[in-house]
């Protein structure tokens, strides 16, 4: 021991007041990490991944200390991220959140003038960061200069860090579909520490300004000012006759069950296409003269604080938000969870004003099915991986199927954490899901697997629509609520997610047509028509399919 810790012996070095005070600072360090843990302690999943983020959290603090060898110099270095400690410490108190984006993007654009009002506002509290600044530097000046790491402690610290940065990586993969372990290493992990998710929340905003919007035509949209959240999924490759709640004789939606008549489910509802570039354009946009129109512009134009958390590639939508973020390259795409968009759902909830839209658009059910989900989903087996590394085929059907009714409980498990934090807003809340397109599962003679094909088939244009609100929504929009209720057999297809989504949230627009939102008691279907997936092909009658 030692060896590893090496501590000259002199007056200073004896000291045992002068041993505490690095254990005070790394305290001090950590404190804005474990505050985070303890507002979000309620959260889905807290109880989860709170070892990963408390590990990821010292880690970091830790790695300097590779290079530096010195307890002295490893606090100096963070001399800044220790004379921000109180003000992350106070954003934690107001919010009731660890700063998010929406926090990062205002503290990046803001100038000067803005800086000295902002300071001003918090009143004789500002007087105190002065002092807290002093303490840290008091402390720092106490700690023993002789207290440092060995040569084989540091190499010891760098093994152990990269083991540990391995692991986690691999729990993500493919460890974590053998084993059920704790998150150890991922972004979501990142942004609930101190300073790490700072750092990575400033990548994302910057990421964003950086990918400039597309002009959409003003609708002139007018809302109430009363607080209300609004947050739209789109989930990726699933049916709704793989769906608990809707009958499947697997129990695939558990958590969603237990909302009971809370949550709608509407069974006749059928995709506009069967592939996602073509789905997701027809879910939230609208061509009109001079233009385009999109949900994101509209619920701008009226007031909205817009998000859009995508684990998919960027589309033209996303950078339309007032924060965004989606999959830059094809490895970040496969390395992301769905869950990772969990914390910036969390803190745009609490930290984007009183009126939000917010979009999550999952990687949900596609394909490789396994790499979708975690072990503790690996409820219905065996799985497609058992066969190794064998091409889909029909002898494989019941395998695949397993495998994709396996990534419905992740699906299942990701929206009851949506609705969760939406039940925990404080205001009128309101969630619809529905899916890009749907799936094909060697389901007859034809053998088709997957979607996307140049011929659509009800199996991978047949979508689930779901609908949740809490009391505070469901009280105050009682007779639109009344009219989805009425709605829920309905022939509806995608083309009226959008007029419903801004119905139910009352915005007025240019353009509004009563009859196209499933939230108005004048809805009339239209004729659903599936575009193919190949240029060129006409549209064929989705009731014409099979």
């Amino acid at each position: 021991m030692q060896r590893i810790l090496q501590v000259e012996q002199s007056g200073v070095g004896n000291n045992s007041a002068k041993r505490v005070v690095p254990l005070i600072l790394a305290l001090w360090l950590l404190l804005p990490t474990l505050a985070g843990l303890w507002t979000g302690r309620h959260a889905p999943e807290a109880a989860f991944s709170a070892f990963g983020v408390a590990m990821l959290a010292i880690g970091v603090l830790a790695l300097p200390l590779v290079l530096l060898g010195s307890a002295r110099r490893l606090f100096l270095f963070w001399l800044p991220i220790g004379l921000l400690a109180p003000v992350q410490l106070y954003l934690i108190y107001f919010f009731g959140s660890v700063p998010g984006d929406a926090l990062t993007k205002a503290a990046m654009q803001m100038g000067a003038v803005e800086t000295v009002e902002l300071l001003g506002g918090f009143g004789w509290l500002v007087l105190l960061l002065p002092l807290t600044w002093i303490a840290y530097v008091l402390l720092w000046r106490r700690v023993d200069p002789a207290l440092r790491l060995s040569a084989q402690g540091r190499k010891g610290l760098a093994a152990f860090l990269l083991v540990y940065a391995a692991v986690g990586l691999l729990s993500e993969q493919d460890l974590g579909r053998y084993v059920t372990i704790p998150p150890l290493f991922n972004l979501a992990l990142a942004s609930a520490t101190y300073p790490a998710g700072n750092v990575v929340s400033a990548v994302r905003v910057s990421n964003t300004e950086q990918a400039g919007t597309t002009p959409m035509v003003p609708t002139n949209a007018t809302a109430s000012s009363e607080p209300q959240l609004v947050i739209l999924v789109i989930g990726e490759t699933v049916r709704p006759d793989h769906l608990g709640i809707n009958g499947y004789a697997r129990n695939t939606t558990p958590e969603l069950a237990k909302l009971g008549p809370a949550l709608m489910s509407f069974s006749n509802v059928a995709s506009t296409t069967n592939h996602t570039a073509g789905a997701v354009p027809n879910l939230v946009r609208r061509v009109v003269p001079g233009g385009d129109v999109s949900l994101v512009s509209v619920f701008r134009e009226a007031g909205f604080y817009t998000g859009w958390f995508s684990n998919q590639q960027r589309t033209v939508y996303e950078p339309q938000a007032d924060l965004s973020d989606f999959s830059h390259v094809g490895w970040h795409e496969k390395m992301r969870q769905d869950t990772d968009l969990l914390p910036m759902l969390a803190s745009c909830i609490k930290q984007c004003g009183a009126r939000q839209f917010i979009v999550l658009h999952m990687y949900g059910s596609h394909y490789p099915y396994d790499e979708r989900y975690a072990r503790r989903d690996q409820v219905f087996q065996p799985i497609f991986r058992d066969v190794g590394f064998s091409a889909a085929a029909p002898r494989f059907k019941q395998e695949l199927i397993n495998s994709y009714d396996n990534t419905l409980l992740g699906t299942d498990r990701f929206l009851a954490a949506v609705i969760a934090h939406a039940k925990a807003a404080g205001k009128p809340a309101m969630v619809l899901y529905t899916s890009d397109h749907g799936e094909n599962l060697f389901d007859d003679e034809r053998d088709m697997f997957l979607h996307a094909g140049p011929v659509p088939t009800r199996r991978d244009t047949m979508v689930p629509l779901l609908f949740w609100a809490n009391d505070a929504f469901a009280q105050a929009q009682a007779g639109k609520i009344a009219a989805m209720r009425a709605h829920v057999a309905a022939p509806l297809n995608h083309l009226a997610v959008m007029p419903t989504v801004l119905d139910l949230a009352g915005i007025s627009y240019d353009g509004k047509d009563p009859a196209r939102s499933l939230a108005s008691g004048h809805f009339q279907p239209v004729k659903r028509m599936v575009e193919g997936s190949q240029d060129g092909s006409p549209p064929v009658a989705f009731d014409s399919l099979r």
